[in-house]
């Protein structure tokens, strides 16, 4: 699914696809309604119980959003895919940058861009598809407290994980393709890496609620297809999945390096080279780092 748009006439659109995700679409209306100026909010709401993003919307009154309700169905991570491709197809005809991402996954300057405009970076990010460093936040249970989704994450947040599975392409400027699955590449297309940018994806930013979603996930239909590759954190009990060494084993202040330098490093060990800078070469590289200096 190749499209090029003729002309935009708004700014930025966030796109995303949820399922009882309160918490992480509350955090998603607010920090993009801080970030950018009167941004549009287009949500696929994939079953969720009644009410629950009607509460979210209502803790960010301000956000303009739009609501798509699906009907229920099994989960299926091509299939989510597919229709996040669709809808991104949509607005990117009619808005200048669309933001497509899963609703725990949020885009940030990182370091000294952290001066600049949001909708400036996003601008000057490659075009026309752009792969934000992907970095997972991880709660240090023993030291800080329960997220709170009205305020930003750096604030509240010490540790993170650059991944190279997390630095999707989910910046659209221009044009359209299709996502694989999990949104992790573009088919068939190598996607350049913005480095002033994160894509801050928050699935251990708190571990009340990781426990409360792995148990909610147990209880999901999935479809045949995805059962066959069913991954390996939708099979786990909410028990075993606390035990997770990111949990129990915090790394202490200093003990590993700062985002922002560790870009260049993580761009040259676990990145390949491109025309227009560098793409993933695998979905399997990490890099522990301390984010709360740099986002």
């Amino acid at each position: 699914m190749v499209r090029t748009r003729s002309q935009a006439t708004s700014g930025v659109c966030l796109v995303t696809m949820a399922r009882d995700e309160g918490l992480f679409l509350t955090h998603w209306l607010w920090h993009y309604s801080q970030a950018l100026d009167a941004p549009g909010f287009l949500i696929l709401d994939d079953g969720s119980a009644p009410g629950t993003i009607e509460a979210a919307c209502a803790r960010v009154p301000a956000a303009d959003v739009q609501v798509i309700r699906l009907p229920d169905g099994p989960f299926d991570v091509q299939y989510k895919a597919n229709a996040l491709s669709a809808l991104a197809t949509v607005a990117v005809e009619r808005h200048a940058v669309v933001i497509a991402s899963d609703a725990d996954e949020i885009v940030m300057p990182v370091g000294a861009a952290r001066a600049r405009p949001l909708f400036d970076l996003l601008m000057e990010a490659p075009a026309p598809f752009a792969a934000p460093v992907g970095v997972s936040v991880i709660h240090d249970v023993a030291r800080e407290a329960p997220f709170d989704p009205l305020r930003p994450v750096a604030a509240q947040r010490r540790i993170g994980r650059i991944e190279s599975a997390f630095t999707k392409p989910a910046i659209w400027k221009g044009e359209s393709w299709l996502f694989g699955k999990g949104q992790h590449t573009l088919v068939e297309r190598p996607t350049p890496v913005a480095p002033s940018l994160a894509l801050v994806h928050l699935r251990l930013v708190d571990v009340g609620e990781f426990a409360r979603r792995q148990a909610v996930r147990n209880t999901r239909e999935i479809s045949t297809e995805q059962f066959r590759g069913r991954a390996q954190h939708w099979q786990i009990t909410p028990e075993a999945a606390l035990k997770i060494p990111e949990f129990r084993a915090p790394p202490a202040q200093g003990a590993v390096p700062r985002l922002e330098p560790a870009i260049p490093e993580f761009l040259e060990r676990f990145c390949k080279p491109i025309a227009d800078g560098y793409a993933i070469r695998d979905l399997d590289s990490r890099m522990m780092v301390e984010i709360d200096t740099c986002l």
